[in-house]
């Protein structure tokens, strides 16, 4: 369920809807006759240790879905610890959500690993192609999250919207922007980590993250900003939530300002601003 005054949003999410709930993909039927029908999600968790490890027992915690893990009675951590969200396919599993999760609370639902941000932001643009000009749009949300009974109600709070025309990748761009902000009003930090929900580029998140190859020429991820993937096509999770409505809010920009836009790049050129 969404609500939205000017620029700022409120989320209603509901992880497990009844039959007879609304579907939470604001198709306005009820679940039953909706999202029911189709494949269920499922949730894969990847870790990576230092060094083989024997496994003997894995305990999963029903009521957060926390994660621990045994070996010869002890708990152990692992290196590196990865979620993903999806449903199998025609062919084969799709992805709806992917990211790295903190080693010392892992957890199988994908909603919670919120907690481990100090701060979550979501990022998209769109591109349309007005009198021959590739315009775009980028618009970024803040979300706050709390956890009400058995639904999560998320803030969100527009911090940019920009719109430009550029020959490189529009998507890239935008994410760029929102960084830039961030580190500009000092958001980033050595003390903080920064999670921002993306749509795009899913096979080369992790590199990202990892700082192995920059987003735009010689601009690499910031320390303490971690990069989530979420398609927008499907509200599975949170994050799916999230970067649906920057969607739809580029979208809304886009029919505000195409009589303005359309007047701009035919009597000065494609380089003013509008919003």
């Amino acid at each position: 369920m969404l609500y939205a005054e000017r620029n700022d949003r409120m989320l209603k999410f509901v992880g497990k809807p009844k039959p007879n709930d609304l579907c939470p993909c604001g198709s306005g039927k009820r679940f039953r006759k909706c999202c029911n029908k189709k494949p269920s999600r499922r949730v894969q968790i990847e870790m990576e240790f230092d060094t083989p490890q024997r496994i003997d027992l894995i305990k999963i915690n029903e009521k957060d879905g926390t994660i621990e893990i045994f070996s010869e009675g002890k708990t152990i951590i692992p290196k590196f610890a990865r979620s993903t969200v999806g449903y199998k396919g025609t062919s084969k599993f799709k992805r709806v959500s992917d990211l790295i999760i903190p080693t010392t609370s892992m957890t199988i639902d994908p909603n919670n690993s919120y907690l481990a941000f100090d701060e979550l932001y979501a990022v998209d643009t769109n591109t349309k192609t007005i009198l021959n000009v590739k315009y775009a749009i980028s618009v970024a949300f803040k979300a706050d999250i709390t956890l009400s009974n058995d639904y999560y109600e998320v803030k969100m709070t527009q911090v940019i919207a920009k719109d430009f025309t550029s020959d490189m990748n529009h998507e890239k761009i935008g994410w760029v922007l929102l960084i830039t902000h961030l580190m500009e009003t000092k958001v980033i930090n050595d003390k903080k980590l920064i999670g921002i929900v993306v749509d795009p580029d899913i096979e080369n998140i992790s590199k990202y993250n990892r700082k192995d190859i920059p987003i735009i020429g010689d601009f690499f991820l910031p320390r303490g900003v971690r990069l989530i993937y979420a398609s927008s096509d499907r509200k599975v999770t949170i994050y799916n939530a999230l970067i649906k409505n920057c969607d739809e809010r580029s979208n809304e920009l886009f029919e505000i300002h195409a009589t303005n836009i359309k007047k701009c790049i035919s009597e000065t050129g494609s380089d003013t601003k509008f919003i």
